[in-house]
């Protein structure tokens, strides 16, 4: 509760100093500020020349991704509502739109194959996106999959395996992916 009592408090900085609506920037602040806490940690380097396309690299998911918290953005859905969201950065953690977020697998009992692109829903951040996966928060491990691609549909990181929970305040897995150092 104490994690969640930080981040809800998160939520009303970005509010009231941005003056924005529940719906944009508080989510997005949400993610910044998770992004800034993962920045701190000694195993990420990040590099000084920015590369907008890491084309033939790799992607990573930030230290303390993924993270489980109820669908904050979508709040009258309750518990109607299970998906997959977070954004993409390049390695000098400036956000990079236009990469292809794939997740495949099965969800209660329901084959899921959905490809959607980074800056397609900016409630998470300029790079943000999200991926609906069900209508009931039910547990799992490893049936689903996320995956990077570019425009022709090849790999750009691994299939990174994906846990979920049968608890409605867990029903959004945050993802932050970060384009490898050595990409």
């Amino acid at each position: 509760m104490h994690r969640f009592g930080f981040i809800a408090g998160i939520f009303l900085l970005g509010f009231f100093l941005t003056g924005c609506g529940w719906a944009s920037a508080p989510a997005a602040v949400a993610v910044q500020a998770k992004a800034s806490a993962a920045q701190s940690e000694p195993n990420l380097t990040t590099l000084s020349t920015r590369s907008p396309s890491p084309i033939g690299g790799s992607f990573i998911i930030q230290p303390g991704f993924p993270d489980y918290l109820p669908a904050f953005t979508r709040p009258e859905a309750g518990c109607a509502w299970v998906g997959i969201a977070g954004q993409v950065l390049d390695q000098s953690d400036q956000p990079l739109p236009g990469i292809r977020i794939h997740v495949g697998g099965s969800f209660n009992g329901l084959m899921i194959d959905s490809t959607v692109t980074s800056g397609d829903h900016t409630a998470y951040g300029p790079a943000g996106f999200e991926i609906q996966v069900g209508t009931q928060s039910i547990e799992s491990q490893n049936n689903l999959t996320i995956q990077l691609l570019d425009d022709s549909g090849h790999p750009l990181s691994p299939p990174f395996p994906l846990t979920t929970y049968a608890d409605c305040q867990k029903n959004l897995i945050l993802i932050q992916f970060q384009a490898s150092p050595n990409s």
